[in-house]
Formats: C-alpha cells, structure tokens, sequence
C-alpha cells in the first residue's frame, strides 16, 4: 500500500474501469500489467505506470469509504488508495 492521495480531473492514474462490485482484488487483477492500481470513490479503479496528474499524499481518513463488493477500502471523493 502506497497510501492516500489526491485526485483531480487530470487523473493521477489514466487507465479508469467502473464496476458495481469492485473489490481491491478485483482492481490488481484488471492492473496486473500496470506498476501501480488506486481504488477511488467505492467502485472506481484507476491503472498506470507512474502518476500523470499533480497530486499529494492526504490525510487517510480522506480514503475510508468502503468498496462496493467487498468491506476493503475504495478511496474516497477525489482520494485515491494507490497500492
């Protein structure tokens, strides 16, 4: 686990799946060929290779809200757990 970071419209990891289940399982598998996956906003999972968008390490608290089709954490609004 990287941590919790801000997010924006020009999106810190690129690559975006959406699923109603989303589980931070599930997010590695669909990363797998990516250096680093983020979980954001309950179902949301984000891939890249580096961070493209300006960003900064946040509080965690920022980052508990729960994923959709697990108890893991899913990021937050605009916050992103990046592994």
């Amino acid at each position: 686990y990287q941590g919790c970071y801000s997010d924006t419209s020009n999106r810190v990891l690129p690559v975006l799946t959406e699923a109603w289940n989303m589980t931070r399982e599930k997010c590695a598998a669909i990363c797998k060929d990516y250096k680093y996956y983020g979980l954001e906003d309950h179902k949301q999972c984000f891939c890249g290779n580096s961070f493209v968008g300006h960003t900064a390490k946040i509080a965690e608290n920022r980052c508990n809200s729960k994923c959709l089709g697990s108890n893991d954490m899913c990021g937050g609004g605009w916050a992103l757990s990046v592994y």
